[in-house]
């Protein structure tokens, strides 16, 4: 009803339209608009025909110009431009092949049709081909298959290579005029209504799309128009998108004219016997209502307001009787896809004309023969760079298709300033991600209304290749990156036509003032680490199941040998002129010349992530609890287990010693990448801190659900942010980007972070990006922290011994106290210095081995090491073999700024107690037992001795000559001195069996 009221005022035309016949019966037809060279491929011969200038033919039967052979059954044919060469392309349904073909150019040549090259494909059933009209688009694709396999691959014009599938459940579909969006119908009911973004480059190797937008409906075949603004689907106009309807049109099967600005369709009647005569059970015996000289009608619609516009011009259709069906070249279930004989409307702009191809029948008509008003086409482009950066300034102008169009602006962002038609504007960090302007054009009392999309990234340099790790070396301006495999887990992505693997990895050193590479190599594996070794480089092997790292060359990335470690290495570093290399078995320690093995200790981790952990902390390097100088020298011993550990009363830790002392007693921060995860929600964030400043930097790339366009469809944000705790705490957003994922699989990105002096280089996808914090701003307040002055291995050889500490960072005034409670160790509040009396604290580990501390019990560690490990160890620590026994002190110091932050200190004062000084106590306790012993004899002969002396009575009763209370006091004193002869002999005993050992 709506259409009859639109066309009410239309009446069709005779028309002055030539009708030129050919010879055979064509199935498809393209148009080189640049020179007016016409194509048509034959399936019956299985060859192309050329027709030159084909609008200046004059009626009658038209010969071409000359014919190429094909591949067997030709059933489509495309016209491509791309950097100089032009080329129609034809695909066939029973060969897996393209042929490309010169052209032709302006000016006759021998080269003209040529077959240039015969591509083979990597599918059979070939039943379209389609491209963009972009020339910097190098593009083809080519439909092929059945049923629920037909699918669409890709073909570059750049390296003439066939690159294989690009999306699946496609039966037909269209690619828009800038060939950044793709659209596909499926081979099923409904087909499907969907378009596809391109997510990386037309200048990549291949292209990549994601789906934008998905309806689980049917419609028309797409047409996109050639400015980019609208794809009009049946009879309905959308945006380019297709997920907003702009508008409805009285007619189907379109093609756009660009002077004026026309829509042309052919009307519903005559579209339907279009569609009755393409299908492939088309018969006159099966369709009698068909007549069999058909006229079809074309009418005409305004490009700016969609509606009727001119009148309506009658052209005849071909007058064959029947349809031969082509061959499909495969055949699949559920296949709603046809082969058939196309009929085109096809806009020869240069000979402003239209032509209607109908099999063997071509219908030249003349625009001026639709009668449309004359319209200025509202059309508008805005020139500039796509991309702009923050912080740098920026001029972008509005170009209008015709003179005489007004231009206003509606929504500009913040800052932006107008200028006639051009615009400038320094983008902000505030401004990162997609920006909008919106431009009103005005003429001819005509109104239309234009959105522009820019979108503004914080500064960076592209890589050669999407990065798995990053290193900043020790050169400035440089950075290591290598690549790693495809694999669907956090921080990597892997896309629809990815694989599980790559047979080699990129490894590169890259110039960060101009992003160029300046060495580069293949790996057969990807690195887990690389270790920056001055003149070389260090490769940690994947996966910490091998023990072989690999040693390059850091000028020409050559490689130098292979280091062998005893176990499966974890991880590694460089400690001064030394390089650590941690095992799942060992801690291994190497000179960074020929690699010569320096120390090697077994590694007591008790999981994974204790082996993983690098013993380098911020005061040395730890091994079995003992840290070490760059010198590989002990200076702190930290071991709970190797030696007695003389009792305190720790008044700020809960338990004992050995609860209290855990291996990363040095604090020092472990950054690494962390995953959270709610449905398709999801954050992966980095981190690392600034060497000397206290800075630290976290990255994180997060991704946010929206609405969905679609049931099938999620859009999702992505947003990468940098965070740094300096003065301001700032936020630095560096990208902000809206992609559509139809799964969970698609998985973000991980950024990668590395620092270089005070710089902080961030490194995702292939972007890289700088961030400094800004000198000029207030230093950030770094946390307080305690640092030894010396080595607290033993007590010095006078009176005191003074340990003092010096607090780095935090706000002053500080205090200082000590957890450890001792007779001999007291500490000063306000420096932080432990004062130990030599003389106290040796009589108390003297007390303590010898069993005289007066109720103080001894504490060891649960397992303890052995008496001959412990000597070792002592005599590593000591630099001489120990003259006595060890006794280790444990100091806890911890200091409280004006905050309230705090550091505490945990270690082990060494007590050496001589060996002489122990055998005077021994030889004590042997002197005092035997005067007990001699006591106790005593005491026993005087008792006998009084049980001799009694005088027998005469009486019946016999009393004794002591007293009862006499005899009850003599044997309290027998037992008491035999109790404590019992207990000396064990304490002898005991003495003895220390003594000898």
């Amino acid at each position: 009803m709506v259409f009859a009221v639109l066309f009410s005022y239309v009446s069709p035309a005779v028309a002055d339209v030539k009708t030129v016949d050919f010879a055979a019966d064509y199935a498809d037809f393209a148009l080189n608009p640049d020179t007016g060279t016409f194509a048509a491929i034959d399936p019956d011969r299985n060859e192309v025909a050329f027709f030159r200038n084909i609008a200046s033919s004059a009626e009658g039967v038209v010969e071409p110009s000359t014919t190429a052979k094909s591949g067997k059954a030709p059933v489509s044919i495309c016209f491509k431009r791309f950097e100089g060469k032009t080329v129609f392309v034809v695909g066939c349904s029973e060969d897996s092949h393209l042929y490309l073909y010169q052209a032709g150019g302006v000016s006759p040549s021998d080269q003209d049709f040529t077959l240039l090259k015969k591509v083979a494909l990597q599918a059979t059933g070939v039943s379209s081909i389609i491209a963009s009209q972009n020339a910097d688009d190098p593009f083809l694709y080519y439909f092929y298959g059945a049923g629920h396999d037909s699918a669409v691959g890709v073909f570059s014009l750049r390296d003439e290579t066939d690159h294989g599938r690009l999306l699946g459940d496609a039966m037909d579909g269209a690619v828009s005029a800038g060939g950044e969006i793709f659209y596909t119908r499926g081979p099923w009911s409904p087909s499907g209504f969907k378009s596809f973004q391109i997510q990386n480059s037309l200048a990549d190797r291949k292209p990549e799309f994601s789906p934008l937008f998905s309806e689980h409906e049917s419609r028309g075949s797409y047409f996109p128009d050639p400015f980019g603004r609208m794809t009009i689907a049946g009879n309905v106009a959308y945006d380019e998108t297709l997920s907003r309807r702009l508008g409805e049109l009285p007619f189907e099967g379109v093609v756009f004219i660009q002077n004026p600005p026309l829509i042309l369709g052919l009307s519903h009647t005559s579209q339907e016997i279009a569609r009755q005569r393409m299908s492939r059970s088309f018969s006159p015996n099966s369709s009698p209502s068909l007549p069999k000289k058909i006229e079809y009608s074309i009418h005409a619609a305004s490009y700016g307001t969609l509606s009727a516009s001119g009148v309506a011009v009658k052209v005849k259709g071909s007058e064959l009787t029947s349809d031969r069906s082509l061959p499909p070249g495969v055949t699949g279930q559920a296949d709603f896809k046809a082969v058939v004989r196309k009929q085109e409307l096809i806009a020869d702009d240069r000979e402003h004309v239209v032509l209607f191809a109908d099999r063997n029948r071509l219908s030249i008509i003349p625009v001026e023969e639709f009668e449309a008003p004359d319209e200025p086409l509202l059309m508008a482009t805005l020139e500039g760079p796509d991309v702009l950066k923050v912080n740098e300034p920026s001029v972008l102008k509005v170009v209008t298709s015709e003179p005489g169009v007004q231009v206003k602006f509606d929504v500009l962002p913040a800052g932006m300033k107008a200028d006639g038609n051009q615009l400038t504007w320094t983008p902000t960090a505030d401004d990162v991600g997609a920006v909008e302007i919106v431009v009103a054009l005005e003429a001819n009392e005509l109104q239309k209304s234009f959105s522009f999309k820019r979108q503004v990234v914080y500064p960076s340099i592209t890589l050669p290749f999407t990065p798995a790790g990053i290193m900043a070396p020790a050169e400035p301006d440089t950075l290591v990156i290598w690549e790693g495999p495809n694999r669907i887990e956090p921080g990597q992505r892997m896309s629809a036509n990815a694989t599980p693997g790559k047979s080699s990895y990129g490894f590169a050193i890259v110039d960060l003032k101009s992003g160029k590479v300046i060495s580069e190599r293949k790996l057969l594996e990807s690195p887990s680490q690389v270790i920056d070794l001055g003149e070389k480089l260090l490769l940690l092997p994947p996966g910490n199941t091998s023990a072989k790292c690999e040693i390059l060359n850091k000028s020409t990335l050559e490689r130098v040998k292979s280091l062998m470690t005893f176990g499966a290495v974890s991880t590694a570093g460089r400690f001064g002129d030394h390089l650590v290399v941690v095992t799942d078995t060992t801690i291994e320690v190497y000179e960074t010349g020929e690699f010569r093995k320096l120390r090697m200790v077994s590694n007591h981790a008790r999981s994974t992530a204790e082996t993983v952990r690098l013993p380098i902390t911020r005061d040395g390097l730890v091994m079995n609890h003992v840290l070490f100088d760059e010198q590989l020298k002990p200076i702190l011993n930290q071991s709970s287990r190797s030696f007695p550990i003389l009792v305190t009363r720790l008044s700020s830790m809960n338990g004992d010693f050995r609860t209290a002392l855990v291996p990363d007693l040095l604090n020092q921060p472990i950054f690494g990448q962390s995953l959270r995860r709610t449905s398709f929600d999801s954050t992966i964030t980095a981190q690392i801190e600034i060497p000397e400043t206290g800075v630290k930097v976290t990255a994180e790339s997060t991704r946010k659900s929206v609405p969905a366009l679609s049931p099938f469809i999620s859009k999702q944000v992505i947003q990468v942010v940098l965070k740094s705790n300096d003065a301001q705490d700032s936020v630095v957003p560096l990208i902000q980007r809206t992609k559509h994922v139809s799964s969970d699989t698609d998985m973000l990105p991980a950024p990668l972070l590395a620092t270089q002096g005070r710089k902080v280089w961030v490194a995702f996808e292939q972007q890289l990006f700088l961030h400094e914090p800004d000198a000029a701003k207030e230093a950030p307040e770094v946390a307080v922290r305690l640092q030894r002055c010396q080595a607290h291995l033993t007590l010095a050889s006078g009176k005191l011994t003074e340990l003092t500490h010096v607090v780095r960072g935090g706000k002053p005034p500080y205090e200082f106290t000590s957890g450890s409670s001792v007779d001999g160790l007291s500490i000063d509040s306000r420096t932080g210095t432990i004062t130990l009396d030599n003389a106290v604290l040796q009589q108390t580990a003297l007390n303590q081995l010898t069993g005289a501390n007066g109720g103080v019990r001894t504490q060891s560690s649960d397992v303890p090491d052995s008496e001959a490990a412990a000597a070792s160890l002592a005599t590593e620590l000591l630099g001489k073999k120990p003259a006595g026994k060890i006794v280790a002190l444990p100091v806890f110091i911890t200091v409280t700024d004006a905050d309230l932050g705090s550091d505490t200190l945990k270690y082990l004062v060494l007590i050496e107690v001589p060996k002489d000084e122990i055998d005077k106590h021994v030889a004590a306790w042997e002197a005092e037992f035997k005067k007990a012993q001699q006591e106790m004899l005593a005491k026993r002969a005087e008792a006998a001795q009084r049980e001799m002396l009694k005088e027998p009575r005469k009486t019946d009763s016999l009393e004794s000559s002591a007293s009862p209370a006499e005899i009850a006091e003599l044997k309290e004193k027998v037992q008491s001195l035999e109790e404590r002869v019992d207990l000396l002999s064990r304490q002898l005993n005991e003495l003895l069996k220390k003594q000898k050992n």
